[in-house]
C-alpha cells in the first residue's frame, strides 16, 4: 500500500476586522493553501447567509476577496470565508471578520 500525504486546506491570509464611516469602500481578503493536485474553492457568508451575486457586495479574483464600494448600514455585520477542497480527499478552513459602521450600535458577536 502507498499512502500520499495530502496538504490540509488553510487560510493563510484572514480576512481583517473593520469598523468604518458610512459610504466607505470595503475590501475583505481570504487567501488559503491547499493540496495542489485538488481544486480550491471558496464562498463567502455574510451572517451566516450566502452572499448574493446581484448584492452590492462585489465578489472578485476568484471568490477570494469581497469589494463593498459604499458601505451601508445593512451590509454591515459578520463576513465569513469558506475554502474548502471537495471530496474524496476534502478539507476546509474559515475565518470571518466583522464589519461595521462608525458611530452604530453593534449588533454582532463572534
Amino acid at each position: 500500500m502507498v499512502y500520499i500525504k495530502t496538504e490540509r486546506t488553510k487560510i493563510v491570509v484572514k480576512p481583517q476586522n473593520r469598523t468604518v464611516t458610512k459610504g466607505t469602500r470595503v475590501t475583505l481578503q481570504c487567501r488559503a493553501t491547499a493540496d495542489p493536485s485538488l481544486e480550491l474553492r471558496y464562498i463567502w457568508r455574510k451572517d451566516g447567509a450566502d452572499i448574493a451575486y446581484e448584492s452590492n457586495v462585489q465578489l472578485l479574483e476568484e471568490d477570494r476577496v469581497i469589494n463593498i464600494p459604499d458601505i451601508t448600514a445593512e451590509e454591515a455585520g459578520v463576513y465569513t470565508c469558506i475554502v474548502f477542497t471537495p471530496d474524496p480527499k476534502g478539507s476546509e478552513d474559515t475565518a470571518s471578520a466583522i464589519v461595521s459602521i462608525q458611530g452604530s450600535v453593534n449588533k454582532f458577536m463572534v
